[in-house]
């Protein structure tokens, strides 16, 4: 299975997304592949501090290697799951890549019943806030993939 995960700089959302996916699927055993890319387009820079401390706060996993990388076409008809962080990245993908427009998922619609999260909405971008920001999004993030992971087969 390979899963692309977008969002807009590919330097907090996606890459925490990436790495903590990565994670559970590792824990799951089997083959996946799982990326990020980012619909700006910025390559080669780090992730966001904010978001390094998160991760390895909240889940012990070190986000300092990751390096951005904007979105490709061999990315996108390769990936069997595209999860995206806003309806903007929805629409994005799907006029761009209209044949692939079935494979891309808002991360939210896989919101678990009473978590508190609205399916359908949004996953904020916490650039430019506090640290505190970052870990909500990333436990927003968390509760989703957590939820995902369990529609997936064994």
């Amino acid at each position: 299975m390979n899963v692309l995960i977008v969002c807009s700089g590919n330097i907090c959302r996606s890459p925490m997304a990436e790495a903590y996916l990565r994670h559970l699927l590792e824990q799951r055993g089997g083959a996946h592949r799982v990326s990020s890319a980012g619909t700006l387009g910025i390559v080669d820079d780090r992730a966001a501090a904010d978001a390094i401390a998160v991760l390895a706060e909240e889940v012990a996993i070190d986000l300092r290697p990751h390096r951005t990388q904007g979105l490709s076409r061999a990315e996108v008809e390769d990936a069997d799951w595209i999860l995206v962080m806003e309806n903007r990245h929805r629409r994005y993908l799907s006029t761009l890549y209209p044949a692939h427009a079935r494979k891309v998922r808002l991360l939210t619609e896989f919101a678990p019943p009473g978590s508190g999260i609205a399916r359908g909405s949004d996953v904020f971008d916490p650039v430019g806030m506090e640290r505190e920001a970052f870990r909500a999004c990333f436990r927003l993030i968390r509760t989703c993939l957590e939820a995902f992971v369990d529609t997936l087969p064994p």
